[in-house]
Formats: C-alpha cells, structure tokens, sequence
C-alpha cells in the first residue's frame, strides 16, 4: 500500500493506520479532479523531496491560477485532510502552506490515486468530465440545472471517449479559457 510519509522538523508524523487515510485518500482524490487542485498537485510533483512549505506566489506562476483560487485550494490540504497548516503572510512574510508531510510524496500520492481511477474508467470504454463531488456548485457563473446545457462527446483515443457539459451560450473567450485549461493539463 502507497502511503505518503516524510518528516516534519519538529514533528515525526506519517500516513498510517492511525491516520484518517480513506478520508484523506477520497479528499484527494477529489482536489486532484478539481482543474485548479490538479496544477497545484502536479506542482507538488515537480518539488523536491525535502520541501514541505509552499508560498502562495510560487503557485501564482501556474496558468490558469489566481491568487484567492490558490488559496481556497491550499485550504482544502488543511481542512478535512490535516495534511498542514496554512499561514497567512504577515510582517514581511508571505502566504504559505506548511506540509506535515513531504509535498512531492503528496503530489504523487494524489496522482496515483487519480491513474488507477482513471484505469478503471478507461476499462468502462469511457471517461466523464464533470464538476467535482467534493464542491457544492453555487457559485455565480458555474453550472446550474437552470443554466441550459448542452452534453459534448469527443472520442479522443480509440476506445476512449470523453463526456463535457458545456453551457448552450458558450462564448468565444470562454472557449479559449477552456483550450487554455485543457493545454495546461500534461504534466510531462
């Protein structure tokens, strides 16, 4: 069993047993199908393995991210999951999210969750973009069942086909917001 474990400097905790894991593992999971949760996660990736602190401005260098979206993202890594602490910048210092954990291990942990789900819709024939479960969608601007929909379907792979639902009165700038997201999405 992958389990994401590294030192703390003061504090010697890892994700075991007597560790919520399930609970950290579906809200993982969970931040890593929201697009803004997947580049900070794929970030963590690219860290070194000694890094556990995290600057808000480091992230706002990732397309797509800004600075309140980084936010309410690093705050999900510390409320349900405990993985950290988030800091808010004060006295010269800045924003930041300080892991319990080594952040590339959560990085990568996050990942191989979201591939082998990944692998088992692939076995389906199909895989389904949609709004993430985690997150209410109350948000001006976001899908609602009022907003009339249209269900896209784009076979991008032999045997892999993909499911958006996109509003009826798309417009241009929000297709390119969309084009934009989806090019940022390979990490290699």
């Amino acid at each position: 069993m992958s389990t994401v474990a590294s030192a703390h400097r003061d504090d010697e905790r890892q994700l075991d047993s007597n560790h919520p894991l399930e609970r950290v593992r579906k809200s993982l999971r969970g931040m890593y199908r929201n697009p803004f949760g997947k580049l900070i996660l794929g970030y963590f990736a690219t860290l070194n393995r000694t890094d556990t602190v995290v600057k808000v401005e480091d992230l706002e260098n990732l397309p797509l991210l800004d600075r309140t979206e980084i936010i309410e993202q690093l705050r999900r890594l510390t409320d349900p999951m405990n993985l950290g602490k988030f800091k808010t910048g004060r006295k010269g210092y800045s924003s930041r999210f300080e892991s319990y954990y080594n952040l590339k291990e959560i990085g990568q942990f996050a990942m191989r969750l979201s591939q082998a789900q990944e692998s088992l819709q692939r076995k389906a024939g199909e895989v389904t973009l949609d709004v993430n479960e985690d997150q209410e969608v109350e948000e001006p601007g976001s899908l609602s069942d009022e907003m009339p929909c249209l269900e896209h379907r784009f076979m991008l792979r032999p045997n892999y086909l993909v499911n958006i639902r996109l509003p009826k009165d798309l417009t241009d700038s929000e297709a390119l917001r969309l084009s934009d997201f989806v090019k940022a999405l390979p990490f290699h």
